[in-house]
């Protein structure tokens, strides 16, 4: 049975990850479309482009997205073939989780950390969309694996590999792949088998091997010229450097009240999401507590925290510096996270949670098995778990399927406890009731796991509601992408021999458009409109020589430029007209859609159309 156990761990992980994948369309557009822009040109390959011209670069490094584009150009250019990269990275990820808890704690905590690992909610979320996070955590267990053990004789060797990994996890998420170090260095440098100058020694090659492989790609963008490679997206001043530092980092872990310098008022704070972002708990030492986050990574915290009280009690040495480093210094990165902080970030917390949770459940039944007053540790712990759970369900809302989780959990819980007690009587009844409360503790986490398979793409984010429910969290994409597909007909059939299908304040517009079309697409504001990826004097060249025709604002465009003097869109709105498609529903005075024509000179194919403005 033994043998059975792990293929059947694998087998779930890929059943959650790769059911129905890909059938609520293409997830984050804003990646999908370098994706399909990468695919046919080698420059943009290399430079990670966000449009099909090579004007814009994706705001994160290129690593998860090439997989990607090389799925896509085998299978090709669909949401599964997006989304198939990530659903494999999570089920290896399950597979070395195994292996690393295996070797120091044996099979059977190996399996439940597996177990736990396969059915956390955020990590079936993340693996089922085309996120790159899924990467950053298979990169990061990846060089947990190669950390050197105490009496290996090539220990420098592994340790300059482990920390070269951690470099490769930085090119697919930057600065998020590093909060793993503290726990691996303090691993190498407590339990080494050498001499203290020798651990500093080799801890600084191994950081060498960091450094080089965390620079092999943003060097290579920084040293090129910037008008030969695209422009880089959320940096205000084109640099890679200041995209790792500021946007990929400052503004999104550093609490705002650290900050040297507040922006200026013409400068509004650029947000991820608005909405999204609003209903974020605030910072501070509860945050990863509240059941907003709790339900997404959080549902055996109580076990993990059991884990990690006996490692440090064992001692568990090398494995105890690793996870328990590697939990705890996300947990506080996240807690106190000031700036942009999305839930789906918590995912790396995954695998340190997985495994301490599941030697907190072994060490709790060993516990059990002893005449000791300890022992009632096991049924404590079990009730303040599900008591824990309750908390996080509450805030689901009330439908049925909330209602039958609640059922469920109660009445396994109430087996459960009542099997154990009467175990102290039949000790051959033990080793079952601690399998009826694991399988317990997992009704929950399972139940927003399947709900989040039922669930549409998009932004990665873990409910129980299913996919009705979910689409009301995405309010842009119900909106203004459809109107802009609502537009594609139109600016096909007018577009003649410009080079450009369209151009757009803000990467969102422009996204449907590439998806659909594959057209070069202009986005001259970067993701959120508020980067001077090209001025009005750009727009109006590109007009002149016959290279652009058809603009597409939002109403709030002025508002979220950075450089008000120097507006875009109110040049836009000055100097084209404003173009209505009069039998579309999508569009209109509803929609947050504005269509302007550069060239209103030239005739129009379709002629269902309002001049509202004119030049």
């Amino acid at each position: 049975m033994t043998k059975l156990y792990l293929p059947s761990l694998l087998i779930v992980a890929a059943a959650l990850r790769l059911w129905h994948v890909g059938d609520h369309g293409f997830g984050t557009e804003y990646y999908a479309a370098a994706v399909r822009s990468m695919m046919g040109d080698a420059h943009n390959f290399f430079y990670n482009a966000f449009d099909p011209s090579g004007a814009l670069m994706v705001d994160k490094p290129p690593l998860a997205l090439w997989l990607q584009v090389l799925s896509a150009r085998m299978l090709g250019y669909s949401p599964f073939a997006l989304m198939l990269p990530q659903a494999i990275e999570g089920t290896l990820s399950v597979w070395v989780l195994w292996h690393l808890v295996g070797r120091d704690f044996g099979k059977v905590a190996a399996g439940l950390a597996a177990l736990f690992l396969a059915l956390t909610p955020i990590s079936v979320a993340v693996d089922r969309s085309n996120n790159t996070d899924g990467l950053l955590v298979l990169m990061l267990l990846l060089a947990a694996w190669t950390l050197p053990r105490r009496d290996d004789r090539g220990a420098p060797w592994r340790l300059s590999a482990a920390f070269a990994l951690v470099g490769v996890a930085f090119n697919v998420k930057m600065l998020a792949a590093y909060g793993v170090l503290p726990g691996f260095t303090a691993a190498y440098f407590f339990t080494a088998n050498a001499s203290v100058w020798r651990r500093v020694k080799h801890l600084a090659f191994a950081g060498l091997a960091l450094v080089a492989v965390s620079l092999s790609w943003i060097g290579a963008v920084a040293l090129t010229p910037t008008d030969q490679r695209p422009y880089v997206d959320s940096s205000p001043v084109n640099s890679i450097f200041d995209l790792v530092i500021n946007h990929n980092a400052a503004q999104r872990f550093i609490p705002r009240a650290w900050r040297p310098v507040a922006p200026p008022a013409t400068a509004p704070a650029i947000t991820e999401n608005d909405g999204f972002q609003a209903r974020t708990p605030p910072p501070g030492l509860e945050r990863l507590t509240t059941p907003a986050l709790a339900s997404q990574a959080g549902w055996l915290l109580p076990l993990a925290l059991t884990g990690a009280v006996a490692m440090v009690i064992m001692p568990a040495g090398l494995a105890a510096y690793t996870w328990i480093g590697w939990a705890l210094a996300y947990m506080v990165v996240f807690s106190y996270a000031g700036g942009l902080f999305s839930p789906y970030y918590l995912v790396v917390l995954s695998p340190p949670l997985a495994a301490l949770a599941g030697l907190g459940v072994l060490e709790l039944t060993r516990l059990w098995r002893q005449e000791h007053w300890r022992r009632w540790s096991l049924p404590v712990v079990l009730v303040v778990s599900f008591a824990w759970q309750m908390r996080i369900i509450q805030t689901a809302p009330e439908d049925a399927a909330s209602h039958a989780v609640v059922m469920a959990v109660s009445a396994a819980a109430v087996l459960a406890l009542g099997m154990l007690l009467l175990s102290r009587l039949q000790p051959r009844w033990a080793m079952t009731a601690v399998a009826i409360a694991v399988a317990a503790l997992l009704v929950a986490p399972g139940a927003w796991a399947i709900g989040t398979v039922r669930a549409g793409s998009g932004r990665p984010l873990a409910r129980l509601e299913q996919a009705a429910s979910r689409a009301r969290t995405n309010r842009w994409a119900a909106g203004d992408a459809a109107s802009v597909k609502a537009l594609l007909p139109f600016l096909q059939e007018n577009r003649g021999s410009t080079q450009f299908l369209a151009a757009s304040v803000n990467a969102r517009l422009a996204a449907p458009l590439i998806i659909a079309t594959g057209a070069p697409v202009l986005a001259f504001g970067g993701f959120q409109g508020t980067m001077p990826v090209a001025d009005e004097t750009t727009l109006a060249k590109l007009a002149q020589t016959g290279a652009l025709r058809f603009v597409l604002l939002t109403h709030s465009s002025s508002r979220r430029q950075i450089v008000p003097e120097a507006n875009v869109a109110d040049w836009v709105r000055a100097h084209g007209t404003r173009r209505e498609i009069a039998d579309s529903d999508a569009l209109g005075r509803r929609s947050g859609v504005e269509l302007y024509d550069l060239r209103p000179d030239l005739p129009l194919a379709v002629t269902s159309v309002k001049n509202e403005s004119g030049s």
